[in-house]
């Protein structure tokens, strides 16, 4: 196959800065695996891999290039890290460890966007602001300021051309997918243009601040009357593609509290409100902050949880959520035959999955917490044990359900640095009365039942027409019976198998009494001491042992 980037002559250069950071760091044997050298004609010092790396472990050197490569590939990273069916647990915790934080560019740079974003003076807007940024990552700078109203707000503020650099290495990765999917049995198992295709949606997104500004809004809606949690204002007025302009919330970050004995806050109750927090927008909402990284949590007045940066969010459709729910339970509960019929309705288990050898497979999982008290139970190792379940028995996830298992993952690693000594479990279960009180109450039974109602009518209704049809065929004589057999192709290497071995019977048969019949009739030796008959019958005997071997072998005796 010619690669697909081949003809993209704008990326070349992109591409060779790519590979020679790959090369740098010792994984330039990826190059060759995959062709790419071949087709781009690459010179000698790009293609040779960087010997010196090999005693540097190969999933650190995958870290070292992606903080390398940018913002793409971080966020590509950070995504994988919590993939426990793409990756082994050594890669796992690696990646957990990609950091996005980079150097600013000077405010005289950043004042141009804002501008431009404004498409008026900035003066006529704020009144004043930092030009020290409070925050700054590969995609944008954070600035404090003031509002001319004399708001006190936060600015962020995107990098110049930053956008079009993403879209270069979105392009670039989708190829590198389409690659490791034609060439990898695991790449076909789990489509990876298909999850390549998800983070690039994802990403552009997140580079569009004006969905940020529809996610802030909808999340502060969500949360309408909770005290315990704080959702920043957005100022739309002022936000644009490239700007987001939001109230300023004063607090402190979470991260502050990791290892710390002494808090301005309540540890216990912070966690418990995040938790429940998290819960509802996952559970209940349906609508989740799905980059949940500390630096994105702030503790306000009162022990406040506030939310920041709504760039990745999570969705789940109401049959999801419905399914996330029980299967949580279940989980809580140890409940595997409910777990099973939940993955089975999820469409994640293949038809031709063996279900009892994977019903034993989560046994044996969840055998090891079984008599565990929750407080020792870590919900990072157990999804992460139950996603490596997919390749062994060919699962499939859906992307919403991996997001989710990746925002409950990041959670529990918070409240775990917040203090060790508080279990995200022991913290989950209360929230599991207000889940079934949620499932059984009156307006989602009255809900279901109007939705199968009206689906129930639909197809009501469609009824006479569909059988007119069907017998309108049948009159017409033009009615189809197709039948599509599973397996044929084994069943005719079986019946393959049968046939030869019959045809060699019958031939040791028939020189069997070929045999007898010629030692009936004549005495002379053709082969030295042996007679004719006798060298049928030592050949039919050779022949016989072969075919009696043959089906000890298939283990068909």
């Amino acid at each position: 196959m010619k690669l697909l980037f081949s003809k993209r002559y704008k990326h070349l250069k992109r591409l060779k800065e790519i590979l020679q950071v790959i090369s740098k760091e010792g994984l330039g044997f990826t190059i060759d695996y995959l062709g790419i050298d071949k087709t781009l004609k690459l010179p000698w010092h790009i293609r040779q891999t960087g010997k010196t790396k090999n005693i540097i472990p190969m999933a650190s050197r995958v870290r070292v290039v992606l903080e390398q490569l940018g913002p793409t590939f971080i966020k590509l990273g950070q995504v994988l890290s919590t993939r426990a069916d793409l990756l082994p647990p050594g890669y796992l915790k690696e990646l957990e460890l990609l950091q996005d934080n980079i150097p600013p560019l000077s405010f005289e740079q950043m004042e141009k966007v804002i501008e431009e974003e404004l498409v008026k003076p900035i003066k006529q807007v704020f009144s004043e602001i930092n030009n020290n940024p409070i925050a700054s990552a590969s995609i944008g700078q954070v600035y404090k300021a003031s509002l001319v109203t004399g708001e006190q707000v936060i600015i962020k503020v995107q990098r110049p051309g930053i956008s079009k650099i993403i879209e270069t290495d979105l392009e670039i990765i989708s190829d590198l997918a389409h690659l490791l999917e034609e060439r990898t049995n695991k790449g076909k198992l789990y489509k990876y243009h298909k999850f390549t295709t998800e983070f690039a949606k994802v990403l552009r997104e997140e580079l569009d601040y004006r969905i940020e500004a529809d996610h802030a809004e909808r999340i502060w809606s969500n949360f309408q009357g909770d005290e315990t949690v704080c959702i920043p204002k957005i100022f739309r007025e002022y936000s644009n593609y490239r700007i987001l302009v939001q109230e300023y919330k004063a607090g402190i970050k979470i991260s502050e509290g990791f290892g710390q004995k002494q808090t301005p806050f309540n540890k216990k109750k912070v966690a418990t409100r995040l938790v429940n927090a998290v819960c509802q927008q996952v559970l209940i909402d349906g609508f989740f902050h799905a980059d949940l990284h500390p630096g994105n949590i702030a503790i306000g007045k009162d022990d406040t949880v506030i939310f920041m940066d709504f760039g990745m969010m999570g969705r789940l459709d109401h049959q999801t959520r419905e399914s996330l729910i029980s299967l949580l339970l279940n989980l809580i509960n140890k409940d595997i035959d409910g777990i099973i019929l939940l993955l089975s309705d999820l469409g994640s288990i293949t038809s031709n999955v063996n279900k009892q050898q994977l019903k034993r497979g989560l046994y044996l999982i969840l055998d090891r917490y079984y008599y565990k008290p929750l407080f020792e139970i870590k919900l990072k190792n157990l999804l992460r044990e139950i996603l490596s379940l997919s390749e062994s028995y060919q699962i499939t996830f859906p992307e919403e359900m991996i997001l989710t298992a990746r925002t409950l993952i990041l959670l529990e690693s918070i409240i775990e640095q917040l203090d060790p000594e508080i279990n995200f479990i022991e913290l989950v279960k209360p929230f599991t009365p207000k889940l079934i009180a949620e499932k059984l109450s009156l307006s989602r039974i009255k809900k279901t039942i109007s939705k199968r109602f009206f689906s129930l009518s639909r197809f009501l209704l469609r009824l006479p027409e569909q059988l007119g049809v069907l017998l309108e065929k049948a009159e017409e004589g033009n009615l189809k019976l197709i039948l599509e057999p599973t397996n044929f192709t084994k069943l005719i290497q079986h019946l393959n198998t049968v046939g030869n071995r019959l045809s060699f019977s019958l031939i040791v048969s028939s020189i069997i009494i070929g045999s007898s019949l010629i030692a009936q009739k004549t005495t002379s030796a053709i082969l030295g001491p042996f007679h004719l008959a006798e060298l049928g019958f030592i050949i039919a005997v050779l022949m016989g042992l072969w075919l009696l071997v043959s089906i000890i072998r298939s283990g068909k005796v």
